[in-house]
């Protein structure tokens, strides 16, 4: 093992879990080279230690050094030479902060459109549990929403302060959320006659809508499609009601189904005297909606692991001069240190917002 190799490693790794929260891996790693530096570099030292292609880290410091850019880079000179030089102008942990808000912005998706579902729902004046249950679904995505919007707002705002003196601020987050709410306009709501037809249509369109906004972050259609349409439904259900549900094939349905149950996403359940195999989400549907709050808890646990691991122990067997092992040992050290910060405030914050948020539901 060699520095240049754990070095190479150390941006593979933050770049690949980046990836899986939704960042551009060219963007995060040249921007964590730099950090990692703590100094200027040229594009070909950066291109050195990445192993990035020229056209890769041209056009991701390009990116960085736009004026929409969240991550700030700067072009500078040395007297020395004409070179062009890149460097950072904030701190590892603002940078970390800025990532922090932005995973959470970034499958923060839009759901004002269930408010215009739901209206049709309470239009129909239902008095069967499966459109109570639809719409207590909506309206639980719809209150969810409220909530990560004004985490990522009282995030901005305080996880700054939050690192320096560990407060989480939790009653300005209370009031930040009710005065989100304060502005929700209250709707005219007008009698429709139900039929089976038109609340099949609810559900399909809601399917659609739910597929063209987390394709881009989420992957598959299909499977995300055939997974919230369990939501869907009262009842454990059919394949067979599956298939009308979303459209799609008894093929493409039936290998969904095996890799959700795979994943542990979904449940097989078998009743008395019936072959056939009913499906139902493996997550509760009151946990579902902050399913967010896991991932990037299992993500800072998981780069906060492999960092004491991995990368602090192989830098310790490396012979380096005293300076130098010092100021790669500090960095991953302050990786660690503000990972697990992060881990902390995430897990804090999810248990004032998921205690204030069961008040609130009810989910049939």
């Amino acid at each position: 093992m060699t520095l240049e190799q754990l070095k190479l490693d150390y941006i593979n790794f933050v770049t690949q879990s980046y990836s899986t929260v939704g960042f551009d891996p060219n963007k995060t790693g040249v921007l964590f080279t730099l950090l990692m530096e703590q100094d200027s570099l040229t594009q070909e030292q950066i291109m050195k230690i990445t192993g990035f292609s020229r056209s890769k880290v041209s056009i991701a410091l390009n990116e960085l050094m736009g004026l929409q850019s969240q991550y700030p880079v700067l072009q500078t000179k040395m007297p020395s030479n004409s070179k062009k030089y890149y460097k950072c102008p904030l701190s590892f942990e603002q940078y970390i902060q800025k990532f922090f808000t932005a995973s959470f912005e970034i499958s923060n998706f839009n759901f004002d459109f269930l408010q215009i579902l739901v209206d049709k729902l309470v239009a129909f004046d239902p008095s069967n549990a499966s459109i109570v249950h639809v719409k207590h679904y909506f309206e639980y995505l719809l209150l969810s929403q409220e909530y990560y919007k004004t985490f990522i707002e009282h995030s901005k705002n305080e996880l700054a302060d939050y690192f320096n003196s560990n407060d989480l601020k939790s009653e300005v987050f209370i009031d930040r959320y009710r005065n989100r709410l304060k502005d929700s306009v209250s709707r005219t709501r007008t009698k429709t006659k139900y039929s089976d037809a038109k609340f099949m249509e609810i559900k399909k369109e809601f399917l659609t809508t739910m597929q063209d906004l987390t394709s881009s972050y989420a992957g598959r259609k299909d499977l995300i499609s055939v997974f919230l349409s369990l939501y869907l439904e009262y009842l454990p259900t059919t394949q067979d009601h599956i298939i009308e549900l979303t459209g799609y094939s008894r093929s493409t349905v039936s290998e969904v189904l095996s890799i959700l149950v795979k994943l542990n996403r979904v449940q097989i359940i078998k009743r008395a005297k019936d072959r056939k195999k009913y499906y139902k989400p493996f997550i509760k549907i009151e946990n579902y909606g902050f399913l967010k709050f896991q991932t990037i808890k299992h993500f800072f646990s998981q780069l906060i692991d492999i960092l004491k691991i991995k990368f602090l122990s192989e830098l310790e067997e490396l012979s380096l001069e005293k300076h130098e092992k010092k100021k790669y040992k500090n960095f991953f050290e302050s990786n660690i240190y503000h990972f697990s910060q992060l881990l902390k405030y995430t897990t804090l914050m999810y248990e004032i917002i998921f205690q204030q948020f069961s008040k609130e539901i009810k989910i049939d």
